[in-house]
Formats: structure tokens, C-alpha cells, sequence
């Protein structure tokens, strides 16, 4: 029987927003909005639509994106994220065109066009929105990455990591332990890529901790999934060359061991100066050596506009 979780995304936005469906910024957010200009990230590929899944993936794990706008002659006709893939892999509803179309071979279901997987609801910002704004929509949303439009067209994309560096710099007075999930959902060493990649789409969650008897063991990331592919490290490792060899591949190959721990009195300002000196984007909160909890860019941004000095 498969677990019902509510989506993180659906959790965080709750927690952040004010009676009236807005999010409790504080005021200097409202009254000296930043512009975008020197938080939007320009050195985005263009992909088409045509291009194969495997090419997304290339892009994702190369340009440590989360999220591509694919491009056509009307613009931005679509976006695919890291998580999408997933979905299409084995995780989620997008997996049934595997089975439709009688996919077998793993190469063959990273050849499909990226279209046919993408979300063609795009959301975007202007490129002449405000900080808050642009808050407020990934609240609302529960998204990451945005792109950024102007009459021009496409003009790059606006990031949690993007943000997090603008807003961060120093110590505010809040311990992580006040903006960090406490209900983390884990895995153990036992999973199967097939049954990690189920749990992130039904749990709405891009990042697992792999824990064994209380004790954290490492962390799995739908990046370290793409990654495998987009480095084509698991065509040396699926030696059969099938969707079920690949789905049904230990968690070991793909964990991580190099884990940014923190304390759960560390100020949210010190936890995001270490994430972007790591290059990542999630901290586990660990006393002892029980996990306690976790702090994504998410956590840590709304934090600083809501709670910090």
C-alpha cells in the first residue's frame, strides 16, 4: 500500500502565508524591493522541443539547473525540471508513456523529445518584477526557478540560489531549528532507484536522507539521479540496457556521503553562507548523530524575508 503524503511544496506554502493568502514579508521587502537584474541567471541553453531526454539531462547535470525553458519560434513554449524527469523515469504519472509506446531499452525512453514530457503551463516573471513578487509566485506555486521575460523574449532564468546569495551575507538572530522541516521523510540503503524515485513524486520532495538505524548514511537528490545519466555513467552500469535494470538499481550508486550538517542552533545566515560555499542547497540539522531535521534555499530565503533583522 503506497503512503498518501501531502507535498512539501503544499506544507511550505502553508507556512508561510498570512491569513489572507498572502506571505508575511517583512516590510523592508515591500518598501525597498530589489530589481531582478543582478539575480537572474543568463548563461541558460537554449533547448528545443525536439531535443531527446537525455540532452535535458546532459543540460541539468552540467549547468546545475533545475529547471530548462524550452524554446520555440513563439518563445518560451515549455519548461522541464529535474523532477519532471523523474516523473518520466519511473516515478510518476509522465512513466506511463514508457509503457505505452512499449519502451524497454533505457535508451530508447531517453531519445524521446523532450516535448512530450515538458509542462507547457509556463510560469514566468518580467524582467522588470519585484523581489516580492517574485516571491510571492514561488510561494504560491511551489516552485524553484522561474523564467525571465521581457519584450525582447526569453532573458534567463530567476533562481532560489540566485536569491539566496542576493539576501545572504550574515548572521540575522534566527536558529535554522525555527525554519527547518522537522518531519523528514528518509530512506535506507535497501531502496531501489524505483522505489526513491516513487517516494519524490509522491511526497513532493527533491532531496532524501538515507538513514539506517537513526544513523544518517547519506542523501539522494533527483540531481544525483540525473546526474548519473547526464554524465552517461549508467550506460556502463546497466549492463542489460533496460528501464527495469536501471529502476531497479541499490540507492548506493547514486548516494552521497559528503553531507553538509549543521547544528540546530546555527544562525540561518551562517547555514547560507555554507550552502553556497558547498554548492548546495540543503543543509541536514543533526544532533548528535540523529537526524533532526532539514533546511533547504527555501527554508533558509523565507526565512531571512520573514523572521530575520
Amino acid at each position: 500500500m503506497v503512503k498518501v503524503y501531502t507535498p512539501r511544496r503544499i506544507r511550505e506554502r502553508n507556512r508561510w502565508l498570512r491569513s489572507d493568502g498572502k506571505p508575511n514579508f517583512k516590510s523592508r521587502i515591500h518598501e525597498t524591493p530589489p530589481k531582478l537584474e543582478p539575480m537572474i541567471r543568463r548563461d541558460v541553453p537554449r533547448v528545443g522541443g525536439t531535443a531527446p531526454v537525455l540532452k535535458v539531462c546532459e543540460v541539468l547535470s552540467n549547468g546545475r539547473l533545475r529547471l530548462i525553458p524550452i524554446i520555440g519560434g513563439g518563445g518560451v513554449e515549455g519548461v522541464i525540471t529535474g523532477m519532471d524527469v523523474i516523473d518520466y523515469l519511473g516515478g510518476g504519472p509522465r512513466h506511463k508513456l514508457v509503457m505505452e509506446k512499449g519502451i524497454h531499452l533505457l535508451y530508447d525512453a531517453l531519445s524521446l523529445p523532450v516535448s512530450e514530457i515538458m509542462s507547457r503551463k509556463v510560469l514566468s516573471v518580467d524582467a522588470d518584477a519585484k523581489l516580492d513578487e517574485v516571491l510571492e509566485t514561488m510561494i504560491k506555486f511551489g516552485v524553484g526557478s522561474l523564467p525571465v521575460v521581457s519584450r525582447r523574449g526569453f532573458e534567463g532564468l530567476i533562481t532560489e540560489s540566485e536569491i539566496l546569495r542576493f539576501l545572504s551575507g550574515k548572521s540575522v538572530g534566527v536558529p535554522v531549528k525555527e525554519v527547518m522541516t522537522s518531519e523528514v521523510i528518509t530512506a535506507d540503503e535497501g531502496y531501489t532507484l524505483d522505489r526513491l524515485m516513487k517516494l519524490m513524486v509522491n511526497a513532493g520532495i527533491r532531496r532524501v536522507p538515507v538513514v539506517d538505524r537513526g544513523e544518517v548514511k547519506g542523501i539522494v537528490s533527483w540531481r544525483d539521479v540525473v546526474g548519473l545519466i547526464g554524465r552517461h555513467e549508467v550506460f556502463k552500469i546497466v549492463k542489460s540496457e533496460t528501464v527495469d535494470e536501471f529502476k531497479s538499481l541499490p540507492v548506493s550508486y547514486v548516494m552521497r556521503k559528503d553531507l553538509l550538517t549543521v547544528g540546530p542552533d546555527m544562525d540561518i545566515g551562517d547555514v547560507a553562507s555554507e550552502m553556497m560555499r558547498r554548492g548546495v542547497g540543503h543543509a541536514l540539522v543533526v544532533e548528535g548523530s540523529r537526524l533532526k531535521g532539514i533546511a533547504t534555499e527555501r527554508d533558509i530565503i523565507y526565512g531571512l524575508i520573514v523572521r530575520g533583522e
